[in-house]
């Protein structure tokens, strides 16, 4: 292959279960607007912003939350809802 497409995805309520809050995944959504590089760009690209690790990637509970609601919208109620179905 000779580039990479970078998509966006939207996010959306999860059913994985978590220790603690509402589970957060992508959507089958995306943006049709996909960025495209070449293998070459890209890799130049990624030697100078280094990776995010375990900690960086963390989203306590009450912003997930928050992210759901503020982003896609959901009522409390809805996330509530899941929540029960996810502990099933």
């Amino acid at each position: 292959f000779s580039s990479i497409e970078i998509r966006s995805y939207a996010r959306t309520m999860g059913d994985a279960p978590t220790t603690n809050g509402i589970p957060v995944q992508l959507d089958w959504k995306y943006d049709p607007d996909a960025e495209e590089y070449s293998v070459d760009d890209y890799e130049s690209y990624r030697v100078d912003v280094p990776r995010r690790d375990n900690v960086e990637m963390h989203m306590p509970p009450c912003h997930r939350q928050y992210l759901l609601m503020r982003e896609c919208g959901f009522t409390r109620g809805e996330i509530k809802a899941q929540m029960e179905i996810v502990k099933k």
